[in-house]
């Protein structure tokens, strides 16, 4: 199958992340991470959190310092049926500091089990995604694992448009997970507020990856 991905225009999209980033370990404990295209130009940091610190189980943060105060969060999911409750940025100026969305799955088993949300996207248009498990070729150009994950614009009419993907990196010291904008979603017509949930999820999901992966668990959690 084919790109879908129209070529990439300008730097960034939706000026808050470039069309293709990484999440990048700075061994600071283990829990500290920053995003960006390279690790020496960091654009966001990145922590995560035990469920007994009582912070959110991910944050992104809105500057490379992890110190700076939180862009977007994300709590929960560490079951296969329980949903993720992310706090984002105010959908319009004036509005308040954040509103919450969830993150819900659905279906079951870790290759079948879809992670879905919804969301305004202005002027009253809510709209809903969904993460799904993907070894096709959007999620292989990321040099990432083999498998990972699609995001699905979920269209009233019954059509289906993948706007981002990513995929975790093993074997690397620094580099972490591999991201990327697609279609509609890299063009920026979503709107900024809908890349930072498209991004803090995707987070959330390798994050909950990860400490499988150190506790020596099954991928039947979030995964």
């Amino acid at each position: 199958m084919a790109h879908s991905h129209p070529p990439q225009q300008g730097g960034h999209v939706n000026r808050r992340f470039p069309p293709v980033f990484y999440l990048y370990s700075t061994g600071l404990g283990g829990r500290k991470y920053v995003l960006g295209e390279h690790k020496n130009q960091p654009l966001y940091a990145v922590t995560t959190h035990a469920g007994w610190s009582g912070k959110a189980d991910t944050v992104l943060h809105g500057g490379p310092s992890p110190d700076a105060p939180s862009l977007a969060t994300a709590d929960g999911g560490n079951t296969a049926v329980s949903s993720v409750d992310v706090d984002l940025p105010g959908a319009a100026q004036g509005s308040s500091p954040s509103s919450r969305e969830h993150m819900r799955p659905t279906g079951f088993g870790y290759t079948s089990r879809h992670m879905q949300f919804e969301m305004d996207l202005g002027a009253g248009r809510r709209e809903a995604f969904e993460w799904r498990h993907s070894s096709g070729p959007q999620v292989g150009a990321l040099g990432g694992s083999r498998s990972g994950w699609k995001l699905v614009r979920l269209g009233d009419d019954g059509g289906e448009e993948v706007v981002a993907v990513w995929a975790s990196i093993r074997m690397n010291p620094t580099k972490k997970f591999a991201f990327q904008f697609l279609g509609s979603g890299l063009t920026g017509v979503l709107g900024e507020r809908w890349a930072v949930m498209a991004v803090i999820t995707a987070l959330r999901m390798w994050d909950r990856e990860a400490k499988q992966r150190g506790a020596g668990g099954s991928m039947a959690g979030l995964g």
